[in-house]
């Protein structure tokens, strides 16, 4: 899931760049004079893939970890 995302995202920009020359970027969010920098939907798909990996490791137990013993000792 993570790397269709990022990869996605990746391969959607790579193609308008190639199609087009740019990146159209085409989402502006804001309110008045704060403004979030303009985006398009692939850079939200490679944002959402990054950050999806990022807590699935986050979840993951290192590999020196060892669980939690039982009992009372």
């Amino acid at each position: 899931m993570c790397a269709g995302l990022f990869l996605g995202g990746g391969i959607a920009n790579l193609l308008d760049r190639l199609v087009d020359g740019r990146v159209t970027d085409f989402i502006d969010v804001g309110v008045q004079s704060l403004r979030w920098p303009t985006f398009n939907l692939a850079d939200i798909f490679i944002v959402m893939g990054a950050l999806a990996f990022v807590l699935l490791l986050e979840r993951q137990p290192a590999s020196g970890d060892s669980p939690p013993a039982s009992g009372d000792g």
